[in-house]
């Protein structure tokens, strides 16, 4: 039973009172007891209530329930037992949670708030009440967000070169996130067929990646998300196949070797590439053609006066992810007949500087370890095949690295380093280095 405040200041006064006598000995302990707290309860008051964030995208619980934090702070801290508040809502499309207790000697605890879908932006106050004192906060609850732009960073790009675009909607959708249905017009541009834009910002980015063209070729790509649609166009122009390039080659047989050429700006090959495939280094001179749309013939020719007949390789020319560029041809019944050639422009990717460490092996068994550094225009070498040990050192040339004709050197498809020496005795040494503490060329 709760006793009014006059009562209890009239009893308290009049002790002679029967009522007064009721209450004497333990029962007035427990009696002061009940009033302390009960006027401590009385007299403490809300400060504030907080909700962050303040807006949030409604969603059904098919998908996932939306959740905003919300945090009740008192005036002074919460007494023995602490403080109960009770929590309350102008609008269905946000609920908290009944109540909230803040812990004795604390000053603060925070809820929970639901929104649940609406058509249209929705306020809702949320009050925290703790006897006569009271609080609240506005807190909107938002209908999902509509796509309002499609962006791309570069319009136009050459064939192989990824492009950048940019997805932007309303306000943001936070962890659920909405999905952006996205399509191209034309092969030659490839976009993922959607995009999920969550997280606190309004916006996301996708990859556009494009392949070869035999013409500057215009694609639509359209974005969609409900009844929204925006496009854009991303020009494609014909790779740039024109260039002095530095890399390497494989034969139908296997072999591999280092070459170099040039392409011309009117698509015309001239070059040398090093063949090892018969035990000894042997020169080859390389000359082709590859069109715009990247159609490639490339015919190889030995410098010896008797050497084999020439051989000659059809196949596609393109840039790949790391911007070298790889010629793919058609194998032929010549095993000396190139296959694979992947090069890349001097001063980039497939240049040699760097220091390389790995096995080698000789035609005759021999097997050993090298380390090899190479310094623009110069390289060091130190190794041992068997029983006997090396220190070679030369000149970088454009198809490798050279001692007198005797060492070389090439990358592989994997991107490591292929040692070919061939010593004085016509035995072929060969290994697979792999690059470590690599420095810029000096």
């Amino acid at each position: 039973m709760v006793i009014p405040f006059g009562v209890l200041e009239f009893m308290m006064q009049n002790r002679s009172n029967r009522v007064f006598e009721r209450v004497t000995g333990r029962g007035f302990a427990a009696f002061l007891l009940f009033a302390g707290v009960f006027t401590s309860a009385f007299s403490q008051t809300i400060k504030s209530v907080v909700i962050q964030p303040n807006s949030l995208v409604g969603t059904p619980a098919s998908v996932g329930i939306s959740y905003s934090g919300g945090q009740v702070t008192l005036s002074k801290p919460a007494g023995a037992g602490g403080a109960l508040i009770t929590l309350s809502t102008s609008s269905s499309a946000a609920t908290p949670q009944a109540t909230v207790t803040v812990p004795s000697g604390k000053t603060s605890a925070g809820f929970r708030i639901t929104a649940t879908p609406v058509t249209k932006s929705t306020p809702a106050t949320i009050t925290a009440q703790l006897g006569s004192s009271a609080a609240s906060a506005i807190f909107t609850v938002l209908p999902p967000p509509t796509l309002t732009k499609l962006a791309l960073v570069t319009p136009t790009v050459n064939a192989w070169t990824n492009a950048t675009g940019y997805l932007y909607i309303s306000w943001a959708a936070l962890d659920f996130g909405v999905s952006v249905n996205l399509t191209s017009d034309n092969p030659a541009v490839t976009v993922p067929a959607s995009v999920l834009v969550s997280g606190s910002q309004p916006y996301s980015q996708f990859t556009i990646t494009t392949s070869n063209v035999s013409a500057k070729t215009v694609a639509t790509i359209t974005a969609s998300m409900g009844s929204k649609t925006f496009s854009a166009k991303l020009t494609v122009l014909p790779a740039v196949f024109a260039g002095t390039y530095v890399g390497s080659y494989y034969n139908t047989s296997g072999s591999i070797g280092p070459c170099n050429f040039i392409v011309g700006s009117n698509g015309k090959i001239t070059g040398t590439s090093t063949d090892f495939s018969s035990g000894s280094a042997s020169g080859e001179k390389l000359s082709g053609t590859i069109t715009p749309g990247g159609e490639v013939t490339i015919t190889a020719t030995s410098d010896y006066v008797n050497g084999p007949a020439p051989t000659t390789s059809t196949g596609t020319a393109s840039i790949n992810s790391n911007g070298n560029l790889v010629l793919a041809l058609n194998p032929t019944s010549d095993s000396s007949s190139l296959t694979t050639v992947t090069v890349n422009k001097k001063g980039k990717a497939l240049e040699y500087a760097g220091t390389f460490t790995g096995p080698i092996v000789t035609s005759d068994g021999g097997k050993g370890g090298v380390s090899l550094t190479i310094y623009f225009p110069t390289f060091f070498c130190n190794g041992g095949i068997g029983t006997s040990y090396f220190n070679l050192s030369g000149t970088v040339s454009d198809t490798g690295v050279g001692n007198s004709g005797q060492f070389y050197v090439a990358y592989d498809s994997k991107g490591d380093l292929v040692f070919f020496g061939i010593n004085l005795d016509g035995t072929k040494t060969s290994g697979v280095l792999t690059k470590y503490n690599p420095f810029p060329p000096q």
